[in-house]
């Protein structure tokens, strides 16, 4: 039985798309919260920050998603929990280099707008990964019958 790659395809290919959307929604409310424009304009600042977003999550999904991916199928674990948090896990590190790079100084303040700033996007490339791949079911072939 052949598999199909479609649904792995699309998962790497919109999650870090999805994440990166809701961080260009996300980030002018924190800006605006925080004051993190530093003179430039909301909008200027805005692009950039979903153009690096974009950027790294694909990195991200390249260097820690693909291992990570066949790493939980030979483990065996197929679930939707196992994707969430895979998807999770893709864009933390994202974000955290993101976050790294924008921002070099560590203070309580840095770290609670890191969480901030990431949480949302995280969290939605995990959703989006984990509708995409969808749950693989059990397979008929290996499972005994009870009557047998």
């Amino acid at each position: 039985m052949a598999r199909r790659s479609r649904p792995l395809l699309f998962a790497f290919a919109i999650s870090p798309l999805a994440a990166s959307l809701v961080l260009a929604l996300w980030f002018p409310i924190i800006a605006e919260i925080g004051d993190l424009t530093g003179g430039m304009g909301i909008g200027k600042i805005t692009a950039i920050f979903f153009a690096m977003s974009l950027f790294l999550g694909y990195m991200a999904a390249g260097i820690i998603g693909v291992p990570g991916y066949f790493l939980l199928r030979r483990m065996g674990w197929v679930r939707r929990h196992s994707w969430f948090l895979l998807g999770v896990v893709m864009e933390t590190a994202a974000g955290g280099l993101l976050v790294a790079v924008g921002y070099g100084y560590p203070s309580i303040y840095f770290v609670v707008g890191a969480v901030l700033l990431v949480a949302p996007p995280a969290l939605t490339t995990g959703f989006v990964f984990m509708w995409l791949i969808r749950r693989a079911g059990p397979d008929v072939e290996k499972i005994a019958a009870t009557f047998d």
